[in-house]
């Protein structure tokens, strides 16, 4: 051995004395010899040349499963790694060529141990490219396909802005003629930073439209805004009109303002407590005591009745009388208690009737009885008028807070019933935008709850409008010019209106009455208008997919339904009743290996299979498919590197070609490939060599 002098000749000899010097010299000698050294002056190099031995052509620890084996038959180099047990290939070096054994199996570095840098004279493929940190591009980017950035941060790291820095002297303009989008329908851009926008055309915006600065609308109208629903919501000349129409209600003239309501009540802000301050120092039409003396002066007090007891006011009839006639003071006297009771009664009746201003709901009425039907109170928490009814107390207008409430809700699976207020008959119900009919579709009954005749589908939109009602009193005096309703001319003449002039005359394809609900739609707020397309719907177009094509010409949707353009993977048999065609194909490759002399290649898990001898093995074949079905499988049996010759065991139900089993090539690293197929579940399977011995 090159390097290596032996040191204690003559005192490590048969007879000598064993001595600790001695051995440690010839050791420390051994050691330097086998210790290689970069200067190359000690150490055993095994390079082939004289006394330095001959090339190593295996490295292994001491079980021989972690090890890098020089394969001089394919001229490689492989490294193996020990696997639960088993020494697996994992990496191979040939001319030119670094590359995995198995696909999608060996990383290059970990997320934590990185390598510092790449150097690549050719191309890189990936199926995917991560870039965590700064990506720096030299040359010119060059994308094929399609370019999807998703969630990869691009740009600065504080806020992932993307900086293009390219200089255009004049427009950024779409190469071809046709109008090109920013975005696409359901893929839309957040937001848009701009200087100034100048649209050739129309601005459809689908959502809200935010201006954070001023909205100049100078010389311009704002037109077909819809009704305000919220407080934020601008309000349309229809609407405000309405409003002071419905705030009027009819008043005269010198009343109809809220200044002149103000000064009719001497701008007083608490006019009722005013009121009912005032009226408590007044004595009551039923009578009452009097606080403080009643002066007359040159006045008379008139229309009393006859007296009855001693501190009653006595007219003058009454003195007359009982000076004339002691007959007529007892019959005087007789009808002015029958008068005072008649009071008496009337406002008892009345107190029953109407029981006042309360904060909330009385139980009985003012003298302590039971509620009767048709019995009022103001609610002074609410500021609503009640009345009494069969239930119990209900608004003595609609039941619904305004002229129209809408209620909206986002079904759950099944769900059938649903809450809203409202005046039986007067309520509309609408499901993902369609109104739904009264009666067939759905029952409203009790004024508190609509009732689906089938339950809603779990995300479905459910709008609900109550109505209230109302009645209007004729307000039209009798000296109207419209009295005389019988003639049409003599109408228009008393209210100034010539044909032609101020009203257009009768045109036969005008529409009438008679044309709502049979040639056009009757007008309904609900309805959608011009405005809304583009907004809140989407303009109709023959190519848009419509509820009839459902289940016909498209898919409906289901969460569980593949998609054409999207990789899928299946968790279920799939049947294929028509001609499979596939551009290309790729099998599942699975690797087996044996416990106890035993493996089993599951035909659930794929179609090709790959063993490595690491001993003899019995093959089982499991979870074929039904009677009926074709399976077909494929068997790579590689012998070990180490030991060959196993052998194998096929199951009894393979069925070989001149009834003889192959028998496997013994040579270590032989590669032996074997089709089987089935067709009644596993019962028969053919066996084929497809080769063997391949190099």
């Amino acid at each position: 051995m090159s390097g290596y002098t032996r040191q204690a000749a003559a005192d490590i000899v048969p007879t000598a004395v064993v001595k600790s010097a001695p051995l440690n010299t010839e050791y420390n000698q051994l050691r330097d010899a086998f210790a290689f050294d970069t200067t190359g002056t000690t150490g055993h190099h095994h390079d082939g040349t004289s006394d330095e031995g001959s090339y190593v052509p295996l490295i292994a620890d001491v079980d021989g499963l972690n090890k890098f084996v020089v394969n001089t038959v394919q001229n490689r180099i492989s490294s193996f790694i020990e696997v639960t047990g088993v020494a697996v290939e994992q990496v191979r070096f040939e001319d030119g060529v670094i590359y995995p054994v198995t696909t999608n199996d060996v990383n290059l570095g970990t997320g934590s141990l990185e390598f510092k840098d790449a150097f690549f004279d050719g191309i890189v493929k990936a199926d995917n490219l991560l870039i965590d940190e700064s990506a720096f591009i030299s040359q010119n980017l060059t994308v094929i396909g399609n370019s999807i950035l998703g969630t990869i941060p691009v740009g600065e790291e504080a806020n992932d802005t993307l900086h293009l820095h390219a200089v255009v002297s004049t427009d950024i303009i779409p190469n071809i003629v046709s109008p090109v989008n920013l975005g696409a329908p359901g893929k839309n851009w957040t937001s848009l930073y701009v200087g100034s926008v100048e649209a050739a055309g129309d601005v459809n915006v689908g959502g809200n439209l935010t201006v954070q600065g001023t909205a100049d609308f100078t010389n311009t109208q704002l037109v077909n805004v819809s009704d305000p629903l919220t407080a934020q919501h601008a309000a349309t000349k229809s609407y405000v009109d309405t409003a002071i129409t419905n705030l009027i209600g009819g008043a005269p003239g010198t009343l109809d303002t809220l200044n002149e309501i103000a000064a009719s009540i001497n701008d007083d802000e608490a006019v009722y407590a005013t009121v009912v301050t005032a009226l408590g120092t007044k004595l009551a039409l039923a009578g009452g005591t009097m606080t403080g003396p009643l002066a007359m002066g040159a006045n008379t007090i008139t229309g009393l009745p006859t007296p009855v007891t001693g501190s009653e006011a006595a007219t003058k009839t009454y003195v007359d009388a009982v000076l004339g006639s002691a007959d007529d003071a007892a019959a005087s006297a007789t009808a002015a208690e029958t008068a005072a009771s008649s009071a008496v009664t009337a406002y008892d009746n009345f107190d029953d009737r109407y029981l006042g201003p309360k904060a909330t709901a009385p139980t009985v009425d003012n003298d302590g009885d039971a509620l009767t039907v048709g019995v009022l109170y103001f609610n002074t928490t609410s500021g609503f008028m009640f009345v009494y009814s069969a239930t119990g107390f209900v608004l003595a207008g609609s039941s619904v807070n305004g002229t129209s409430s809408r209620q909206t809700y986002t079904a759950t699976a099944g769900q059938t019933s649903f809450n809203i207020t409202y005046d039986v008959g007067f309520v509309d119900l609408y499901m993902n935008g369609v109104k739904l009919l009264l009666g067939v579709d759905y029952t409203a009954t009790d004024g508190a709850t609509v009732v689906l005749v089938v339950g809603a589908t779990v995300g479905d939109i459910v709008d609900m409008v109550a109505f209230g009602t109302f009645s209007v009193a004729n307000t039209l005096a009798p000296a109207s010019n419209l009295s005389d309703v019988a003639s049409a001319s003599v109408s228009r003449t008393n209210l100034g209106l010539a044909i032609g002039t101020d009203v257009m005359a009768y045109d036969a394809t005008m529409l009438v009455d008679a044309d709502i609900g049979v040639s056009v739609q009757a007008y309904d707020a609900t309805y959608l208008v011009d405005a809304d397309i583009g907004v809140n719907v989407q303009a109709y177009d023959a190519t848009y997919v419509v509820d009839a094509d459902i289940g016909v010409t498209v898919q409906g949707y289901d969460a569980d339904t593949a998609k054409l353009d999207v990789a899928q993977t299946f968790t279920a048999n799939q049947a294929i009743t028509g001609e499979f065609i596939a551009t290309s194909y790729n099998d599942t490759y699975v690797s087996v290996t044996s416990t106890a002399n035993a493996t089993t290649t599951n035909c659930e898990a794929g179609n090709v299979f790959m063993h490595t001898l690491t001993e003899a093995t019995t093959f089982t074949f499991s979870n074929p498919p039904a009677t009926g079905t074709s399976y077909i499988m494929s068997i790579e049996i590689i012998q070990d590197a180490g030991a060959a010759g196993y052998a194998v065991t096929w199951p009894a139900s393979v069925d070989w070609p001149a009834a003889t089993a192959p028998t496997l090539t013994a040579t270590a690293s032989a590669v032996d490939l074997f089709v089987f197929t089935t067709r009644d579940g596993g019962t028969t399977w053919m066996g084929l060599t497809a080769g063997q011995a391949f190099a």
